[in-house]
């Protein structure tokens, strides 16, 4: 058996300008993806931010933090960058499982 101290050789190993690259890409499309997010919607938009400001990693800096009670106010469907119906629809395949029940209200 050989021994490889890489879960993923390819990303751990990789070129610090190519990581970079990689975690700018991947953080644009995160930050995109939560525009689909009523909240973080209007959280960007009362801070002046659009996912075109995002050009460096350093612009992380710009977004802001999700708090507790930002948590609390907006459970279940205002932090979700998805579709309502597809949770709704997830939720009715999942109470058809033997065995199984499940309410957003019942998630912690």
């Amino acid at each position: 058996m050989n021994y490889n101290p890489y879960f993923n050789p390819e990303l751990e190993t990789m070129p610090r300008e190519q990581l970079e690259s990689l975690q700018l890409e991947r953080l644009k499309k995160t930050v995109q993806h939560c525009m689909n997010a009523e909240f973080y919607r209007k959280r960007f938009k009362e801070l002046g931010i659009t996912p075109d400001d995002i050009q460096t990693l350093d612009d992380v800096r710009k977004l802001p933090f999700t708090s507790k009670e930002d948590l609390r106010e907006n459970y279940p469907f205002g932090l979700g960058s998805f579709e309502r119906m597809y949770t709704s629809a997830f939720l009715q395949w999942y109470n058809r499982q033997p065995h199984r029940s499940l309410t957003l209200a019942e998630r912690h």
